[in-house]
């Protein structure tokens, strides 16, 4: 894909279990210089819905990561264990937003958590993505709040890697035409 987009990152989901096993950061590592990536490309991704702790197992796949220049993502923001003292406490790149936020937006206590959650990330410098916007009411929402990353069916469905090299192409070709 970085052929096509030279600032294309590819987030891969690890489990807690995955990484108190200790063992994780060694395959990451190993898949980037095997397809000769940039480690910069690559976003770890953990669901938030794991425990996160300062095990000694955890600690190292952090520094690892942190080492090698790739960034940490907590998935399904929202859910799970999040508090207040995971984010103060640990070290975090990038925080996806669980969808469940977003579904109803219509919904005043809906608004109010997106405002408010968006606008503390901002202020801890946290990069911010918001999962499941399927409508142009949810996108405009976001935007309102200063939100300007989101993912979900209103721009396009999973697909296959073929799929999606075919529609880069033909973007591409409607750009240089």
């Amino acid at each position: 894909m970085q052929q096509y987009i030279p600032g294309f990152k590819m987030n891969v989901n690890v489990s807690y279990v995955q990484i108190i096993q200790g063992k994780v950061e060694h395959d990451i590592l190993t898949a980037i210089r095997n397809n000769s990536l940039k480690p910069e490309s690559i976003c770890i991704e953990m669901t938030e819905s794991g425990f996160m702790d300062m095990t000694p197992s955890f600690c190292r796949f952090r520094k690892t990561l942190d080492d090698n220049n790739i960034n940490f993502v907590i998935d399904d923001f929202g859910t799970g264990y999040s508090t207040m003292t995971m984010l103060k406490n640990q070290p975090v790149d990038e925080i996806k937003i669980d969808r469940g936020f977003i579904l109803d937006i219509r919904n005043s206590k809906s608004q109010t958590i997106m405002r408010h959650t968006i606008q503390m990330l901002h202020e801890l410098d946290v990069s911010i993505i918001v999962e499941g916007v399927e409508k142009k009411e949810q996108q405009d929402f976001l935007l309102d709040c200063g939100c300007r990353r989101a993912q979900g069916f209103l721009y396009y469905k999973p697909m296959p890697a073929a799929e999606f090299e075919r529609l880069l192409d033909q973007k591409e070709n409607k750009v240089s035409s």
